[in-house]
Parts: structure tokens; C-alpha cells; sequence
């Protein structure tokens, strides 16, 4: 329970040589991903986060991967710690802090956002698209779109257009110690017409 409350889909510990000592719940596998991690963390003996991508070993899930060394003691050597990594299902955990909630603005959405080579990748779900995490995508050289010029520098306010076509405001922050961006949207046309409408509800 107290591993659901934290999301975490699994934990496990590695010695130093990178071989599987314990786990609890999903098991770890010590893929690419993961060695990238273990590197990391016996190269600077401080804990390592990995991006945001779906597990080497095939599962379908969007996560979040954590390491930390664990020393034997005072006199171990930072290479030679074990090292437990922690992972995080990426949907259940991030998705309520992009989550708008019940709102008035139909057309209002927020996710985040970065850079993949030359494309905008989404990595959560969007409230008016059935697309999985990390499956919609926009080019950077294809026309100017919000998110892609969110990603290649304006924060915003800015107006531009939306993945449809449409005029949209939109915003956008860079998340602390990632690459990543949290950005929000709505179509310009529903502000408007909430504009107009208090407008005229104000002349009656």
C-alpha cells in the first residue's frame, strides 16, 4: 500500500556490478536505461533521474526512473555502493499535477512538453486526445505551433495556433532539473466568446 501511495510501480537493489540483489513489487530490469543510471550514480555517488520513456524491458507504461547509492558504511567507497532504484508509473504520478480539473474552458489543456531531437514530444496524455503518453509528436521545422515554439524558447503568453489549426493562447515553464516544459492552452475562440458574452450580459 504504502508503495501505491507513492505510485511506485517496483523497487530494486544492485550491487556495484550491476546485478539484481532484491526487489519489491515489478521487478527492475537492468536494461539500457537503467545502466545509464547506475553509472551515474557510481560515477558521482549522489542520486540520478531518468527521462521520461517507456521501460526497456517492454512494458507499456510511461515511467519515471530514481537511483540512489546506499553505502555500506563509512569506510565503502562510493563505487562500490549498491544502489536501489525506484520506479514511478509516469501517468498515475504526473498526470494529476498537469490535470486541470473541471473547469468552465472546455478547450483548456495542459501537459508537458520537450525537445526530442527535432520534434516536440508530449509526454502525458492531452483532455481532448485518446493519444498515449509520448506518442504525439510535432515537427520543428512544420509550421509554427504553439508547442513548437514553446520548446524552442517563448514562454508566453503567447498567441498562436493549436495542432488543429485553431487560434489559442497559450503558456508555458520550464520544470526544475529537467528538460522538460509544463504548458497550457485554450482556443482564442472560447475566450472570446466568453468575452463577448459578459460583455452583453453587462449591457442588459
Amino acid at each position: 500500500r504504502r508503495m501505491e501511495a507513492h505510485h511506485l510501480a517496483g523497487v530494486t537493489v544492485f550491487d556495484h556490478r550491476g546485478r539484481h540483489v532484491v526487489s519489491a513489487g515489478a521487478p527492475i530490469w537492468n536494461g539500457a536505461s537503467v545502466q545509464g543510471l547506475l553509472y551515474e550514480v557510481a560515477r558521482t555517488g549522489k542520486g540520478a533521474i531518468s527521462d521520461l520513456a517507456r521501460p526497456d524491458d517492454g512494458s507499456p507504461e510511461v515511467a519515471l526512473d530514481f537511483a540512489v547509492p546506499m553505502p555500506g558504511g563509512p569506510a565503502a567507497a562510493a563505487a562500490d555502493a549498491a544502489i536501489l532504484v525506484a520506479r514511478v508509473n509516469a501517468a498515475e504520478a504526473l498526470g494529476p499535477l498537469v490535470d486541470v480539473g473541471s473547469t468552465r474552458l472546455r478547450t483548456l489543456e495542459a501537459t508537458l512538453l520537450r525537445r526530442d531531437g527535432d520534434r516536440v514530444l508530449v509526454l502525458v496524455g492531452l483532455r481532448s486526445t485518446g493519444e498515449a503518453p509520448l506518442t504525439l509528436a510535432f515537427p520543428l521545422d512544420g509550421p509554427p505551433l504553439a508547442p513548437v515554439r514553446m520548446v524552442l524558447g517563448e514562454t508566453g503568453p503567447i498567441e498562436g495556433v493549436g495542432r488543429h489549426g485553431q487560434a489559442v493562447l497559450a503558456t508555458a515553464r520550464p520544470v526544475a532539473g529537467t528538460s522538460w516544459l509544463v504548458a497550457a492552452k485554450v482556443d482564442r475562440a472560447e475566450i472570446n466568446a466568453r468575452v463577448q458574452a459578459g460583455l452583453l450580459k453587462e449591457g442588459t
